[in-house]
């Protein structure tokens, strides 16, 4: 993909970016990738976003499988 885009076919989104961008979000302390695309209707723009999913400092949900999620850069002071 050139840029940041995302479909929806048969009840699944996908979501496309370009390998440098996705390189560079799980290489670097880069948090999120966000662009707009034309919704394909009268809707007018479609907002995308991509975020790293950190861990909770709280502990979070007890029951959530946290073992792929980034550390937290909150946790170092």
């Amino acid at each position: 993909a050139e840029r940041l885009r995302a479909s929806f076919n048969d009840n699944r989104i996908t979501v496309k970016l370009p390998l440098i961008l996705a390189r560079e979000l799980v290489e670097t302390p880069r948090v999120g990738i966000s662009d707009e695309q034309e919704s394909g209707g009268e809707a007018g723009m479609l907002s995308l976003l991509i975020e790293k999913d950190f861990a909770c400092l709280d502990g979070g949900d007890a029951d959530e499988d946290q073992s792929d999620a980034y550390p937290n850069p909150n946790t170092k002071c």
